[in-house]
């Protein structure tokens, strides 16, 4: 209904004058409504802008046309006043816009007022403020959602009026639609500009033929990333001569210079192929226009002009040639691009270091036209304490010297580059430089790496000593020296090479050629001590208040291995019985299964796409290769990998890996214990190495990790007592359980279980497998009872003699200790059961409950109660009439209290008949309270 009565047929109202006399007819809380509504426009809930925008446009509809044209001043007056970081009074105006325009209350000559002026520049808006990042959770706009508005206000324009009406403005906005779905920053802004320009070619009949063909290549679902937007879509859509200059104009004017660094740094990819496919049709205006405002801008005094105009023009030069470049006065501005910003001290202070990675990249892109080398330039930023600019000058560095040093170098240029470089990693104790150089070992091209057999010997014994897991920096160790020196390591192999003609036989290292141009890893010696090097990284279980940083270090080992087997094979002729020993091919593949069974999602991931890579490389195709990989087939059966996923691809990085047509996702424990575990049963030799990974998961403190190890492992046993023949004796049934209490039993003798981060998570497999009775039929871990004791009891008593000593190990071991004490059968090994049962429980008594910590005591009271209950026989040799009192006292003793512990077990002992020696260590008072201290820590 109207609000005001329909007075146009009244016959005493002809002039056209007298309709402003309905003004007066209006009721006061019409004036009041509206005016609430226009002010609620710029709130900062979304709800209340878009509830007034709404009322606004259903309450004008009612209203006479001039009410219409106040509301339409007053939106566009409001809109003008505003500062751009007002983000709420545009939103909230073009919603209002919209929502006139549906209803069709925007007269077509009151278009041009907003079209252009409004709907064009929200388009595009896009104001950095503080409220940006706390836009969510303090009630402001962000400015994505002015982006929005304005396309629904254009979607809004499409469907209420006419294509006559609009075609003014039909090509101009089409395009700034186009751009804005595919460089908006947010998905939402993307997807609703390509729902309007969806809606103006159905609607307005879209001029260009083209049109259709943006819909379909950028629809709604492959706008969700913004990624693949920027270096998959947008370069299609600029295949279009109409959409080339606005995504020019795009790019170099708002993307480019964003206030947003990921935003910035995102279509510097994209600039590079539209200004290269640009040339062909707009060369004058991207070398004399584009270029140049680059080139003013590469030096402004404010950063991010200046950041993004050295992004824009690294790009810009990338892929050409010289023949491409332009022959005017901005190459020699370029020219002198560096040593200009140098000059201007552009690249200090604030902002500093992202410039520093720019200029690093203009280098890297651009280095056959810039004046001179550069090296000292670069050279000085190596030992920059920032990660990114050390990758980013390495990067530079690689380009310049391949670039202008590779040839024969003379005598000075080794001395300034390779022999500054290693000294510095050898000798240096400052952290960022022996990072930087030992990067930048990597990168340097072959004439520098070969100039002598004695340079090339001391740049890989150089790496190798920096790579191995106890290597210092001064008194400190270093992961990222070490990954660093890993990558190098790798990099300088591959780049050398090995000679192709020679002879398998040949394992004399004197046989290295001593000229320079043939100067190759000859020697199977150089070959094994790299190979050597990368698989005790794959030890390197370093850790500092990080974390597990030492998985850097195995990450980069692992693929540089995968890397070197593959570099390996196909340069030798034939294979004989030496080569396979030159490739410990065996010891890589166990490797990899050991990362590949431990805890750490992200590193069982790599570790399984870098074995997939190996065993699916189209190296295995001949089989002539097939001597240095016999169970390569039981491997891929095992793995469930199929043998059809060949990998072509020389690079082994986890990029090509990861592009395997079968995608298995590693990092899920569920996915891969169980294949790990079948690759046990069908390559043996391999169950050490997966054993001494898959005890690190069993043990763990993650239940996403511990439940599946475990259950994977008693599975595998499971199957072994169910699968086999009937006929099958008992040693055939529990082949499986053997196997797997000598690989425990290797494990906890090595050196790793000498380390807290093996012991503990052994010693709870050991817990579940005993607890589970897996080895109950098993008649070598009877006998191995005793070897295990000493094992266990050992580390113990060394570990607190070394002040090392900690509550959750004697939990654990506790738990083991109990269940290994075994009643008596009345057989011949009554004599070794009791021998054994005694001293594991002379070590329970006088170690565990005579421990300083009451948490071990009590539970050790409690765990030893419990199993004298479930098997009475453990004392039948040691006890007659006692068991009662036994009993109390474990159950009620006040074993929390260190008064009364002393007394407690000396009862005790005399009562079971065992000699009591006690071990707690004698601590002042200081120590005490330390120790209090970390209980309390480790319990709360």
């Amino acid at each position: 209904t109207k609000l005001i009565p329909d007075e146009s047929n009244n016959t005493n109202n002809n002039n056209p004058s007298d309709n402003h006399e309905l003004l007066p007819l209006l009721p006061d809380v019409i004036e009041d409504i509206m005016g609430y509504l226009l002010n609620s426009l710029h709130d900062p809930a979304t709800i209340v802008r878009w509830s007034a925008a709404k009322g606004i446009g259903r309450l004008t509809e009612r209203l006479p046309q001039i009410c219409a044209e106040d509301v339409l001043d007053h939106l566009l007056q409001q809109i003008q006043r505003a500062s751009p970081e007002n983000t709420s009074i545009w939103q909230g105006s073009c919603l209002a816009l919209g929502e006139l325009a549906r209803r069709g209350l925007l007269l077509p000559e009151q278009l041009e007022w907003v079209m252009t002026p409004v709907v064009l520049p929200a388009l595009h808006y896009d104001h950095h403020h503080h409220h940006h990042h706390q836009s969510k959770s303090s009630g402001c706009t962000s400015t994505a959602a002015v982006r929005d508005a304005a396309c629904y206000t254009y979607w809004a324009f499409c469907r209420a009026y006419a294509p006559t009406i609009l075609q003014p403005y039909y090509e101009t906005l089409s395009r700034a639609l186009v751009v804005t779905s595919l460089l908006d920053r947010e998905v939402n802004g993307r997807r609703a500009a390509s729902a309007a320009f969806q809606e103006s070619v159905g609607r307005q009949g879209g001029s260009s033929p083209d049109s259709i063909n943006v819909i379909t290549t950028a629809d709604y679902i492959s706008l969700g990333n913004r990624t693949d937007c920027y270096l998959r879509i947008a370069p299609l859509i600029f295949q279009y001569p109409q959409y080339q200059r606005p995504l020019l104009d795009h790019l170099r004017t708002r993307k480019l210079y964003h206030w947003d660094m990921d935003i910035e740094y995102s279509p510097v990819n994209v600039w590079e192929s539209c200004c290269v496919n640009g040339r062909r049709k707009n060369q004058d205006y991207v070398n004399d226009v584009i270029l140049f405002e680059l080139l003013e801008n590469s030096t402004n005094s404010d950063l991010r002009m200046r950041h993004g105009a050295v992004l824009g023009l690294a790009e810009s030069f990338k892929s050409l040639d010289d023949k491409s470049l332009p022959l005017n006065d901005n190459m020699q501005k370029l020219s002198n691009l560096v040593p200009t910003i140098e000059k201007l001290r552009l690249y200090r202070g604030r902002g500093g270091e992202i410039m520093r990675s720019a200029l690093y990249y203009l280098l890297s892109s651009s280095c056959k036209k810039q004046k001179g080398p550069l090296v000292g330039f670069v050279d000085e930023q190596l030992r920059h304490s920032s990660e990114t600019i050390q990758q980013a000058a390495s990067k530079a560095l690689r380009e310049l010297t391949h670039t202008y040093f590779n040839r024969t170098p003379s005598p000075r240029l080794q001395k300034r580059v390779v022999d500054k470089y290693l000294r510095l990693v050898q000798t240096s104790t400052h952290l960022a430089e022996t990072r930087g150089y030992a990067l930048a070992l990597g990168v340097l091209p072959r004439p520098l790496l070969v100039a002598s057999v004695e340079v090339l010997e001391s740049i890989l014994q150089t790496l190798k000593q920096a790579a191995h897991p106890n290597a210092r920096v001064g008194t400190i160790r270093d992961a990222e020296t070490r990954r660093n020196a890993l990558q190098a390591l790798v990099a300088v192999v591959l780049q050398v090479g090995i000679p192709k003609n020679q002879s398998t036989n040949n394992d004399d290292s004197d046989s290295t050629t001593t000229t320079t141009t043939t100067t190759t890893l000859s020697s199977a010696q150089q070959r094994q001590s790299v190979f050597r090097a990368l698989l005790k990284s794959l030890n390197d279980y370093n850790t500092d208040r990080r974390g597990d940083v030492g998985s850097w270090c195995r990450t980069e080992a692992m693929t540089g291995l995968v890397q070197l087997v593959i570099w390996a094979v196909p340069s030798s002729s034939s294979f004989s019985t030496v080569e396979t020993t030159t490739i410990p091919i065996l010891s890589i593949v166990g490797g990899l299964l050991k990362q590949l069974s431990e805890k750490l999602d992200h590193l069982r991931n790599h570790a399984g796409q870098q074995l997939q890579y190996l065993l699916t490389h189209s190296i295995w195709n001949n089989n002539k290769e097939h001597i240095l990989l016999p169970d390569r087939i039981p491997l891929l059966q095992a793995l469930q990998i199929d043998n059809n996923d060949s990998c072509d691809n020389e690079s082994s990085s986890s990029s090509s890996s990861s592009s395997s047509p079968t995608t298995i996702n590693w990092s899920d424990a569920k996915v891969t214990f169980p294949r790990v575990l079948k690759v046990a049963t069908a390559v043996p030799s391999l169950l050490p190495s997966i054993v001494s990974g898959l005890v690190v998961s069993v043990g763990a403190l993650t239940k996403a990790v511990q439940q599946p190890a475990e259950r994977a492992l008693l599975e595998w046993i499971r199957i072994s007592d169910n699968s086999d023949d009937s006929s099958s004796t008992t040693t055939t049934t529990n082949s499986r359980a053997e196997a797997l209490a000598k690989a425990l039993l290797d494990l906890l003798s090595s050196k790793q279980a000498t380390q807290k981060r093996v012991f503990l998570p052994l010693l709870k497999t050991y817990e579940i497998l005993l607890h589970r009775r897996v080895f109950l039929q098993v008649t070598e871990f009877a006998s191995s009872n005793k070897v295990l004791f000493d094992l266990i009891s050992q580390q113990l008593i060394t570990w607190q003699e070394q002040d090392q000593d900690d509550i959750a190990c004697g939990l654990a071991a506790t738990s083991v200790l109990l269940g290994l004490l075994s009643a008596h059968k009345n057989n011949d090994d009554d004599e070794t059961t009791t021998t054994n049962n005694r001293r594991i429980l002379e070590f329970v008594v006088g170690f565990l409950l005579h421990s300083e910590y009451p948490r071990i005591r009590k539970y050790t009271a409690d765990q030893l109660y419990v199993r004298l209950l479930e098997e009475p026989g453990i004392l039948i040799q040691l006890v007659e009439d006692n068991l009662d009192r036994i009993h109390n006292l474990l159950l009620q003793g006040a074993w929390e209290l260190d008064d009364t512990t002393d007394d407690m077990c000396r009862e005790l002992a005399e009562c079971m008949n065992l000699s009591f020696v006690p071990r707690r260590r004698q601590r002042n008072q200081q120590q005490q309270q330390q120790q209090q201290q970390e209980e309390d820590d480790f319990f709360h």
